[in-house]
């Protein structure tokens, strides 16, 4: 099986919002398509996307 590069968490957007999330890149596809959605709800805006991952960081970052 081969090794996914996960990426950090970042704002990630789908149909039902903008969210915090990791990506990976798919060698075959030569892209980076979704591997989580970590935050608990979608927001409006990518800006307050960036401000929850902000806090988020600073604060609750399960990584850290």
């Amino acid at each position: 099986m081969e090794a996914y590069q996960i990426s950090p968490f970042k704002v990630l957007r789908s149909n039902a919002g903008y969210y915090i999330g990791r990506t990976y890149f798919d060698v075959e596809l030569e892209a980076d398509l979704p591997w989580s959605r970590d935050s608990h709800g979608y927001y409006a805006t990518s800006e307050e996307a960036t401000k929850a991952l902000q806090w988020w960081k600073e604060n609750d970052d399960p990584s850290a």
